[in-house]
């Protein structure tokens, strides 16, 4: 499946992540470890789900308006590795279950929630897109 804006990173038998280009782009100025240990985390989440994970590896930030009436709020998951975070949501679209991540470079531990909110609203839009 093709999304604009997104690449594929992989797949596993819970879900395919898609990360948007600009979540890549902001990943890249993380180090090589955070990228790593991030990496491993979204592959555990793709094989198996949320189920084995932490809370300080995959957090529900909440429940937020996505901007669309077909869709409704969406749940914004982060995953934290020092100072990255991506910002997450699964999506169904024609089957098949998502997860679409944003990222930014943080320097402190609280959640941003204009952030979490801009998350939920992309996820609208990419299932009012594709859904």
């Amino acid at each position: 499946m093709t999304m604009h804006g997104y690449n594929e990173l992989g797949e596993g038998d819970y879900c395919a992540v898609y990360s948007s280009i600009e979540a890549f782009d902001v990943a890249s100025e993380a180090s090589d470890s955070e990228v790593r240990r991030t990496q491993r985390i979204l592959e555990e989440v793709a094989k198996n789900g949320r189920k084995d994970l932490n809370e300080q590896m995959f957090k529900l930030e909440g429940r937020f308006p996505s901007g669309s009436i077909k869709l409704g709020e969406v749940a914004v998951y982060t995953t934290k590795v020092n100072a990255l975070r991506i910002y997450c949501g699964f999506l169904t679209i024609k089957g098949r279950r998502l997860l679409c991540v944003e990222a930014a470079i943080k320097k402190q531990n609280k959640a941003d929630q204009a952030q979490l909110k801009r998350v939920a609203k992309k996820l609208g839009k990419q299932f009012d897109e594709y859904g």
